[in-house]
């Protein structure tokens, strides 16, 4: 991402990815206009309620995450629930977006935790519009360097 031009990067991470997409806010803020977790654990709590297992290797694990409202905090963040997520249910999902509230919540009717695979078209229309409502008017940075 070091070499890709500001801004103009929509980043979408699922489940687990939402750890993967937090670090890329972190390490390359100024280059990314809005990060959406779809059914992921999401935000800053993924530092708080995961601890380092198997699913990940050797040195990423012995790497702590560390999320900082200077970085981190600049980039917008969009938390899209599903309805009917039996992985984070929905009073798990309320308390993540109380604990680090995001721009905006959306919830997608009628889809289980596989987002892409119970509702793609509902996840196609919502991201696309999201990344029309977040997208950098020309000469104007959220990032202040």
């Amino acid at each position: 991402m070091a070499s890709l031009p500001l801004e103009e990067k929509v980043i979408v991470g699922h489940c687990l990815g939402g750890l993967a997409i937090s670090q890329a806010m972190e390490r390359f803020p100024e280059k990314i206009s809005v990060a959406v977790f779809v059914a992921t654990i999401a935000l800053a709590l993924a530092t708080m309620l995961l601890r380092p297992n198997r699913l990940f290797s050797v040195d990423v694990k012995s790497r702590e995450l560390v999320l900082t409202s200077e970085k981190y905090g600049t980039v917008n963040r969009v938390f899209m629930a599903a309805e009917y997520d039996l992985i984070y249910e929905e009073g798990v999902q309320r308390w993540m977006i109380q604990q680090n509230q995001p721009d905006q919540v959306e919830e997608i009717k009628g889809s289980d935790h596989m987002v892409l695979m119970s509702k793609p078209v509902e996840l196609f229309n919502l991201l696309l519009s999201i990344a029309m409502k977040y997208k950098p008017e020309e000469g104007q940075e959220h990032f202040a360097a």
